[in-house]
C-alpha cells in the first residue's frame, strides 16, 4: 500500500441488541401462533367423531384395457366417519410386494373418479416410480355415488345443494372440498397405524383441479404431507372476488349456483358467490384462502402447477398470494410456482374455461421431479443436511462477523490510540492474521 493511503475499511454490522432479538424471537412466535391459529379454526369446522377403519377387501379389478403388467392393484374401503367409508386403490410393483414404500396419492377432478386415474395410468405411473400409488373417490364421486347418480355427478351436485339449502345453525356438511380432506387425514391415519407396507415418513400428494383444491387444503391442515403438488387447483378466492374474475369458478359449479340464483331470486352476482363460499366453506375468505393457509404448509417443500391461461385459478392472485408466503420457506427452491404458459400467458374468458383448465405434459413433466427430488430428499440423510445447513448459512455467518466486531470493539475499548492505530495500520483495515494480544 502506497505511503499516505488508506485502505477503505469494510463496513461493521452492528452487534444485536437485545430488543432486536426479543423483537425477531417475537416475529417467529407469532408467524407460528398465526398458522397454529388456522389450523386449529379449520380442524374445529371439519371436527366430527372419529370410527375404527375397520377396512374391506374388494375382489381384484378387472384389467381389461388397463396397463397393469408388472403392477399389483389392492380395492379395499376403510371407514372415515360414522356412516361413511371411502374406497381407494393402491398400485405398486410386483416386485416390490410386502417392501414398505412411501405413499404418493394421486387425486381426481370434478367429474372423475380413481378409475379415471387407473384408466388413464396416473397411478401406475408413480408406481413404476417405486412408490404406492393410491387413488381416493372424493365424496359422492365414483363409488361413493349410488349407482343410478354417477352419471352427470348427480349425488355430488344434490349434496352441494343440499348443504347450501341447510339451515343455519344446523349441522353441515362440506361435499365442497373439505369434506374429502377429513377423509384423507383419517386414510393416513389407517396407513400409519396398520400398514406396514406403507412408509408414512415420506407422504406425497398430487391433486388435479377439485383434487388439488383438496391437495392443498390437506397439507395445510396435515404436516405429515411431506410433498404436495396441487395442480390447477390453489387459487385466491378473495382475489377473485376483488376484481370480478369469479366467472371461471362459478362455472365449475354451474348446478349448484343456479340453485343458488333460483333461491336468492336475482342472477349471480359477487355478493351470491360470498354467500356460497361463506355457507360451503366458512371462513374461507377471512382465514382461510390462499395467503394463509400456503403459509401453513412451509417449510416442507410445495410445487403449485397452475396453467397461466386458467380463468378458474387467476394468474394475478396466485402469484400475490404466493408473494407474500415465499418468505417463510427460507430456501427459496422449496417453494415452486410453475405457471405454465403454453396455452396462454393470462386467464382466458371464463367461457373458453376448457383450453386452459389442463394440466399439460410439461407440468406434468415438473411435477413427476419434483415428487422425484422430495423423496430422494427424505432417502438421502446428506441431502437433509445439505437443506438445514442452507437455511442456517446466511445466518451463521452474519453471527461469526457481529461476533469478530464485538470482540474488536472490547480490544480497542482497552488500548491506547497510539496502539489503536498501530493496530489499524498492521491489521490493514481487516482480516489480519495477529491475535489482538500481541498489541496489549
Amino acid at each position: 500500500m502506497l505511503p499516505g493511503r488508506q485502505r477503505a475499511k469494510k463496513p461493521m454490522l452492528p452487534p444485536p441488541t437485545s430488543k432486536y432479538i426479543v423483537q425477531r424471537k417475537a416475529e417467529v412466535r407469532m408467524q407460528c401462533n398465526s398458522r397454529a391459529l388456522v389450523r386449529a379454526k379449520l380442524l374445529q369446522i371439519l371436527d366430527r367423531p372419529r370410527v375404527p377403519p375397520d377396512p374391506i377387501q374388494y375382489p381384484p379389478l378387472q384389467a381389461d384395457g388397463l396397463d397393469l403388467s408388472g403392477l399389483s392393484v389392492e380395492h379395499v374401503a376403510t371407514a372415515v366417519e360414522m356412516g361413511e367409508r371411502c374406497p381407494l386403490l393402491l398400485v405398486r410393483l410386483l416386485r416390490l410386494e410386502g417392501k414398505s414404500l412411501y405413499p404418493v396419492f394421486v387425486l381426481h377432478g370434478t367429474n372423475d373418479s380413481k378409475f379415471t386415474m387407473l384408466q388413464k395410468g396416473f397411478l401406475q405411473r408413480y408406481a413404476r416410480l417405486g412408490f404406492v400409488a393410491i387413488g381416493v373417490d372424493s365424496r359422492h364421486m365414483g363409488e361413493r355415488a349410488p349407482a343410478d347418480k354417477r352419471s352427470g355427478n348427480a349425488a355430488y351436485w344434490e349434496a352441494c345443494i343440499s348443504a347450501w339449502r341447510v339451515p343455519d345453525g344446523d349441522k353441515q356438511n362440506y361435499p365442497f372440498i373439505w369434506d374429502t380432506v377429513w377423509d384423507m387425514m383419517r386414510l393416513l391415519d389407517w396407513f400409519e397405524s396398520d400398514r406396514a407396507d406403507v412408509d408414512t415418513s415420506h407422504v406425497g400428494a398430487i391433486g388435479i383441479s377439485l383434487g388439488g383444491m383438496q391437495v392443498w387444503f390437506w397439507a395445510a391442515l396435515d404436516v405429515r404431507v411431506t410433498a404436495p403438488a396441487p395442480a390447477i387447483g390453489v387459487q385466491s378466492f378473495g382475489y377473485a372476488l376483488q376484481n370480478d374474475c369469479w366467472l371461471g369458478r362459478v362455472k365449475s359449479l354451474q348446478p349448484l349456483f343456479d340453485a343458488v340464483t333460483q333461491d336468492l331470486h336475482r342472477p349471480t352476482d359477487a355478493a351470491s358467490v360470498h354467500a356460497v363460499w361463506a355457507k360451503l366453506l366458512p371462513g374461507l375468505l377471512e382465514y382461510f384462502d390462499a395467503q394463509y393457509t400456503l403459509s401453513c404448509i412451509a417449510p416442507r417443500p410445495l410445487l403449485i402447477a397452475n396453467n397461466a391461461a386458467d380463468p378458474r385459478t387467476p394468474r394475478a392472485g396466485v402469484e400475490e398470494a404466493v408473494a407474500i408466503v415465499r418468505p417463510l420457506w427460507g430456501v427459496e427452491s422449496r417453494l415452486q410456482l410453475l405457471m405454465d404458459e403454453s396455452v396462454a400467458p393470462t386467464p382466458l374468458p371464463a367461457e373458453d374455461w376448457a383450453r386452459g383448465h389442463v394440466v399439460t405434459s410439461a407440468m406434468w413433466h415438473e411435477i413427476d421431479k419434483f415428487i422425484g427430488s422430495t423423496s430422494n430428499d427424505v432417502m438421502d440423510d446428506n441431502n437433509k443436511t445439505r437443506l438445514l445447513r442452507e437455511e442456517t448459512d446466511e445466518w451463521n455467518y452474519h453471527r461469526r462477523l457481529r461476533r469478530r466486531n464485538m470482540r474488536r470493539r472490547r480490544i480497542f475499548a482497552r488500548i491506547e490510540p497510539r496502539q489503536r492505530r498501530a493496530f489499524r495500520k498492521l491489521d490493514g483495515g481487516g482480516g489480519s492474521t495477529m491475535k489482538w494480544f500481541e498489541f496489549g
